[in-house]
């Protein structure tokens, strides 16, 4: 893997080692066509149309980011191997191939979904609580995109079942 250095010996370069894979990670292809999505989120919400207003609602996108992946990699420190068991079993795909396949049904208005007065094609919140609910779902959609380095820095906490370096 590609961070287990980092893991295993941990000194401050290992730290620009994550950050630059991360980087690299953010340019593969299913991770690249989310970026209009990001900006269109971080823009939309930027009602002070100022820089800083910008700065920092990027920052509460990469947040929402930061706890998907904390969360992700807390439970798998947790679970171990187990992990690994259930998000490989058939049935978890067939669950997911169903949920996929009802929200194609109502996106193709086959089947009517309720909004119960929330919204109803009002438009889109502006808040800081919808940046960081988009960084969140943003962090679901790439997760397997960026798995393989996100792993790799995770490697050693599964076996010792350790949440903290994980989380971290």
């Amino acid at each position: 893997m590609f961070c287990a250095p980092m893991v295993m010996h941990g000194n401050i370069f290992d730290l620009f080692i994550a950050f630059g894979a991360g980087v690299l990670v953010s340019f593969t292809p299913c991770v690249y066509p989310l970026l209009p999505i990001t900006v269109a989120t971080i823009a939309g919400a930027n009602t002070q149309k100022t820089r800083v207003a910008g700065f920092l609602l990027s920052l509460v996108y990469t947040l929402g980011l930061a706890i998907t992946y904390s969360i992700l990699a807390i439970i798998a420190g947790l679970t171990g191997i187990v992990f690994g068991v259930i998000q490989n079993s058939p049935w978890v795909s067939v669950a997911i191939a169903n949920f996929f396949l009802l929200f194609a049904l109502i996106m193709l208005d086959v089947i009517p979904f309720p909004t119960f007065g929330l919204g109803g094609g009002k438009g889109v919140s502006k808040g800081v609580l919808s940046v960081l609910l988009m960084g969140i779902a943003s962090g679901l959609i790439v997760g397997p995109c960026t798995a393989p380095v996100l792993g790799g820095c995770c490697c050693r906490s599964p076996p010792k079942r350790t949440c903290f370096p994980a989380g971290y």
